[in-house]
């Protein structure tokens, strides 16, 4: 499976969950946390191309545990707004013309062993009783917005010397 692959929610999920590890859990993305919530699942049965077509579907009982993420329920035409270029560089693998397989390994639930930790996690994050929405905001407001305020243009920097 490539990056481009993943469905829009799921690249939501993902940055709501890795932000919310790192700085209100003062963890590493933790896997089977996500796995203990979370399995990827194939958008349709066909074997066509389907950008976007493989999303995050929560195990059975799992949405009313984890951080609550509103989330558009219908994104119906979203990959016509969207555009694809050409990969040039050979560090990130998405293959637009890759289609998904679904994998075992993808609805997986953590080992027995592994769910001892993620009980632990799972009682901090019912004691913080945080929302998606603010993890998001929060996320912005860390990583996004400072760059509003930057002294100048990416392709204008002149190295460590002028003061950015």
């Amino acid at each position: 499976m490539s990056l481009c692959n993943l469905h829009p929610n799921t690249i939501l999920h993902i940055s709501v969950f890795i932000h919310f590890c790192e700085v209100y859990l003062g963890i590493l993305p933790h896997f089977n946390l996500l796995r203990h919530f979370f399995w990827l699942k194939k958008k349709g049965g066909g074997g066509s191309k389907v950008v976007g077509g493989v999303y995050l579907q929560f195990h059975n009982g799992m949405a009313t545990e984890y951080i609550p993420v509103p989330l558009n329920i219908s994104l119906k035409g979203w990959n016509a707004r969207w555009f694809y270029m050409k990969q040039t560089d050979s560090v990130v693998q998405c293959d637009v013309d890759q289609i998904p397989e679904n994998q075992r390994s993808w609805s997986e639930k953590p080992t027995s062993v592994d769910k001892e930790q993620v009980k632990e996690l799972l009682e901090l994050m019912r004691a913080m009783k945080r929302s998606g929405v603010v993890v998001a905001v929060n996320f912005i407001l860390r990583h996004v917005q400072p760059y509003k305020e930057r002294a100048h243009a990416g392709f204008d920097f002149k190295g460590d010397t002028d003061g950015t």
